[in-house]
């Protein structure tokens, strides 16, 4: 899986786009997926930090990983 497809599973999910970022950064209180020195990152920012830092050497296990994350996260903020 690459960001690409990753981006369309999340679309067809209905997960906000406010939650995640495919291209890195640090917005408040998102989850990000980015590329640095040649290896995927997944990570949690709040107030300009990164948190939680997952390091992986193939963008299809850091795309796997942020997918279960985010399927989690709405687990558990859609109403039961």
């Amino acid at each position: 899986m690459n960001r690409e497809e990753l981006a369309s599973i999340l679309e067809e999910k209905k997960i906000s786009r406010r939650v995640y970022s495919l291209q890195g950064g640090l917005a408040d209180d998102t989850t990000c997926l980015s590329m640095q020195d040649g290896q995927w990152c997944v990570y949690y920012t709040e107030r300009g930090k990164r948190y939680d830092v997952r390091i992986f050497e193939s963008e299809n296990d850091a795309c796997l990983y942020l997918l279960s994350l985010l399927r989690e996260d709405a687990k558990h903020s859609s109403p039961q």
